[in-house]
Order: C-alpha cells, then sequence, then structure tokens
C-alpha cells in the first residue's frame, strides 16, 4: 500500500468512509493494464475489504460505482477483477452489479 501512495502511477485506492464519524468503511485499489489491441487501459478492482461491521449495507457498491465512473472517465475497455472459485457470496454481489463471468482463464506461474 505504502509503495502506491508513494507512487500513484502503480495503483489508486478509494476509500469508503462514514459521513459521520469519518471511520473507513472499505477499501478498493483500483489498477490499470494498457491493452494494445483495444488501443485502452482495462482497470482492474483489486484488494477489496469492507469492515465486517459494514458488510451488506452498500459500502462495495458506492466504491464499485466510483471505480466505474473512473473507469468510464478513462475510456476504459472494461472494468475487470478476478475472484476465488469458491466465494460464491462475493460472485453474487459482483453479478448483482451487473458483472459477468469472462471467457478468459487466468493461469500463474
Amino acid at each position: 500500500m505504502k509503495a502506491a501512495i508513494e507512487d500513484d502511477s502503480k495503483a489508486t485506492y478509494l476509500l469508503a468512509k462514514d459521513g459521520q464519524t469519518g471511520e473507513v468503511l472499505g477499501s478498493m485499489m483500483l489498477t490499470t493494464e494498457w491493452s494494445d489491441w483495444c488501443n485502452a487501459p482495462y482497470y482492474w478492482i483489486q484488494s477489496v475489504y469492507v469492515r465486517p461491521t459494514a458488510r451488506q449495507k452498500g459500502v462495495f457498491k458506492e466504491l464499485f460505482e466510483f471505480a466505474k465512473i473512473i473507469a468510464q472517465s478513462e475510456n476504459a475497455a472494461a472494468l475487470r477483477l478476478y475472484v476465488d472459485k469458491n466465494n460464491t457470496i462475493a460472485q453474487r454481489v459482483y453479478q448483482s452489479l451487473g458483472m459477468h463471468d469472462s471467457h478468459y482463464l487466468m493461469y500463474e506461474l
């Protein structure tokens, strides 16, 4: 997190705060990946966290909607994220916000 705060070309952090107390309720990191074949960036949602006491209260939705605005303002090819195959709760949340399965598979070494 420190590296991204010191160099904003690495990532952007979004925070959701309680309007009355200023308490941080959730956070999300946005990164970009340039696509030469789309001639546009892909925006990636990463490192999502919502405090347990703030879950199911629309905190993620607020962060997501703001991330969408940022991605759209930069003419992003898409807004993407990856999720554990077994995290069905998160998958349902993402689907409820209009996200869908991609035809891509992810490989790593």
